[in-house]
């Protein structure tokens, strides 16, 4: 049956009373279903055997890495990378192979920035923080461009990864730079993830499906948010759990604003319909709750009266948890 006459006949149905809109509704979200299921079963085994095959490609690195020349080295590994991103680009313009292109972006993602170091490991030249704040640079440059030529999220995904890693290389090289201690290392690595799991949640919430507004412009990029947000929240409140310290060289800051914080993630995975975040943010309040009664409570109390505290505010969370997962459960619907 053709398309306009097959809608001709539902308007006459609708018309008629014998069909109601929630039946379309519901008709139409059945047939997306089936289609989704069918496209995450390939997507699967194309990315399936993507990572197949970079691990046949990383075993035979390691085999036969001592006897290769420079030459070879660079052309297996960043050659490969640059192959395996001009044929993923090749298949993803038809949009019957997309999937293989896909397949194929994965593999040039991973081996380019490994190519990259190796190149410049063989050039003679160490691979420091400065170096790799290069390679990640030019990366994220090419994948961000990619992504507007493109209007992928594959790219847009990659992007993200790149900058991150930037991110990462650029601070590091500048804490060497200040000549920080072991100990400020550590500290400032903290700080760093914090900040990278919030902006994670940021651009968690900037691509979720509540700015419809801003679909002509990342027409793919809601299906993103919940990685970012799961990512986000296990970067972020991880991070700050690890600021507050441990006795007797707690943070009292970070120990009195840290329970503020898994809340709010709490009541905003309600606002956001983020199940990634409702989990993470329940998680680490259970963390919190653990290592505050260990912390103050186990000299003081007892440890089976600690165990007894913490029970009970378990079970009290717990229920908050129940809770707002059935409130946003009538939200979604």
């Amino acid at each position: 049956m053709e398309k306009q006459k097959l809608l001709q006949e539902i308007e006459s149905f609708v018309a008629e009373g014998k069909i109601k809109k929630s039946e379309l509704i519901e008709s139409f979200d059945k047939g997306s279903a089936k289609v989704r299921k069918e496209h995450d079963v390939s997507r699967i085994l194309y990315y399936l055997g993507g990572g197949v095959v970079l691990a046949g490609i990383f075993i035979f690195i390691s085999q036969y890495w001592p006897v290769l020349g420079s030459v070879s080295r660079v052309l297996v590994t960043l050659g490969s990378g640059v192959a395996a991103y001009v044929a993923g680009t090749f298949f993803s313009a038809d949009s019957r192979f997309r999937g293989v292109g896909n397949a194929f972006h994965l593999i040039g993602a991973v081996l380019l920035p490994f190519g990259m170091a190796v190149f410049v490991e063989e050039a003679g030249m160490e691979v420091s923080p400065g170096v790799l704040s290069i390679i990640f640079l030019i990366l994220s440059f090419g994948y961000i461009a990619s992504f507007f030529l493109r209007r992928s999220t594959l790219f847009l995904f990659w992007s993200i990864v790149f900058v991150s890693a930037l991110f990462f290389a650029f601070t590091e090289y500048l804490a060497l730079s200040a000549a920080f201690s072991g100990e400020q290392i550590a500290r400032f690595a903290e700080y760093r993830i914090a900040t990278t799991g919030l902006s994670y949640l940021f651009l968690g919430y900037y691509f979720s499906p509540m700015f419809r507004e801003q679909k002509d412009i990342l027409p793919y990029s809601s299906a993103l948010s919940g990685f970012l947000y799961g990512f986000g929240a296990l970067g972020f409140f991880g991070s700050t759990l690890f600021l507050g310290g441990w006795n007797p060289n707690q943070s009292i800051f970070w120990e009195v604003l840290y329970p503020f914080l898994t809340f709010s993630g709490l009541f905003l995975s309600v606002y956001v319909k983020s199940r990634s975040l409702l989990i993470f943010s329940s998680i680490f309040l259970f963390g919190y709750i653990f290592k505050m009664t260990s912390e103050y409570f186990a000299d003081n109390f007892g440890w089976a009266l600690s165990l007894v505290v913490l029970g009970f505010a378990l079970i009290a969370v717990g229920y908050l948890v129940v809770y707002l997962n059935k409130k946003f459960k009538k939200l979604a619907d």
